[in-house]
């Protein structure tokens, strides 16, 4: 329930609400791979690199098989290698990236 109210605040474009509800989805489910890899986008879109990078770092140790991984890693820009994806080199800074559509619900949150 807090994932999709987060969910819903993303797709409105209320960052605070979105930042708040995902946050809070994490303290309920430590495990959400959902909320955490949508707060590393939310954050990343609303130019908080470090705070995005703190939680795509979060997303890509509890789920690294996790099949967006590596897009992650490239979209915020992490070190080589981070992702385990093959050292794939982080986007250069300053460079366009296609934007990030949040996770949806799967109805289970």
């Amino acid at each position: 329930m807090l994932y999709n109210l987060a969910l819903i605040d993303d797709k409105r474009g209320d960052y605070n609400g979105a930042r708040e509800g995902y946050l809070a989805a994490l303290k309920a489910d430590p495990r959400n791979a959902d909320a955490r890899y949508n707060l590393a986008l939310l954050t990343f879109r609303a130019g908080i690199v470090e705070e995005s990078r703190h939680h795509a770092r979060k997303f890509l140790e509890a789920f690294p098989e996790d099949p967006r991984s590596g897009q992650l890693a490239r979209t915020t820009g992490m070190p080589l290698g981070a992702a385990g994806d093959g050292g794939s080199p982080p986007a250069r800074p300053g460079a366009r990236r296609p934007p990030q559509e949040p996770a949806t619900s799967s109805g289970a949150r």
